[in-house]
């Protein structure tokens, strides 16, 4: 019953915004509470990042290295330590930063058959490209720590719990509600000019479950297209309407 409410709450406020939805609602490790166009290959905008810290650490792996932390701090590329690239690539969503990282990954390994190993065949780093299926998948699988080692996923997921000014809008509106034994973990996505691009996955972790959130939303084709702000409250209506759903289950 609370699936099917979810299910047509959801569909709802979709419809109303008048705007292109890729969704994905899903329990890590448990079932897909709602999903709208999973499958669509689509811009995710700056959420790309986070698989590409992923696919940074998978490249250290032919290294040994004793000291990960150590490492971080003491080594990097284009004038920058690895640490304070990642911190500005998933933090600060600055794109050099990004460019630096990408430059200095794919040197080392292979990032197309790196992803089609880990089974996402349809997302590319450059040009940026995924599914909202494959960004959920992208995020259950770094927090069940299915490529990368727990200590590895642990610093990535320290980068994505940072607050920044504005993490209280879109998916973050629902902190205020939130108790202080859950955590929130969050990339965002946007484009204001050109192609509008809204998006964030975000992650709500309580103590004995957590919930993967995938939105991505774009104006649709056609007359009186919905502004990126009528997308970023679709977005904030949508995570009220998961987190009432979510915040009392068993």
């Amino acid at each position: 019953f609370e699936e099917q409410r979810l299910q047509d709450q959801l569909d709802g406020v979709f419809a109303a915004s008048r705007g292109e939805w890729h969704v994905v609602v899903k329990e890590i490790g448990g079932p897909t509470l709602y999903e709208l166009k999973k499958d669509s290959v689509i811009h995710p905008g700056s959420v790309i990042k986070v698989p590409l810290a992923m696919l940074f650490f998978e490249s250290l792996h032919e290294r040994e290295i004793v000291d990960l932390p150590a490492f971080l701090e003491a080594r990097g590329t284009n004038g920058r330590t690895y640490a304070q690239l990642l911190h500005a690539m998933l933090v600060d969503s600055e794109e050099p930063a990004t460019e630096a990282l990408f430059d200095y990954t794919k040197t080392q390994i292979n990032l197309q058959e790196t992803l089609q190993a880990w089974r996402y065949p349809k997302t590319v780093i450059s040009p940026r490209e995924s599914t909202a299926a494959e960004m959920t998948a992208i995020f259950e699988d770094l927090w069940t720590q299915v490529h990368l080692s727990d200590e590895e996923s642990e610093i990535i997921k320290g980068y994505l719990s940072e607050y920044t000014s504005g993490d209280d809008s879109r998916i973050g509106v629902i902190r205020q509600e939130m108790p202080e034994n859950v955590m929130f973990y969050s990339k965002r996505g946007s484009l204001a000019a050109g192609r509008v691009i809204v998006a964030e996955v975000a992650v709500i972790e309580f103590e004995d479950r957590a919930y993967i959130l995938s939105l991505f939303g774009y104006p649709n084709l056609g007359e009186n297209l919905p502004t990126y702000e009528v997308l970023e409250a679709t977005i904030e209506e949508a995570a009220r309407i998961v987190w009432e759903t979510i915040k009392d289950s068993p």
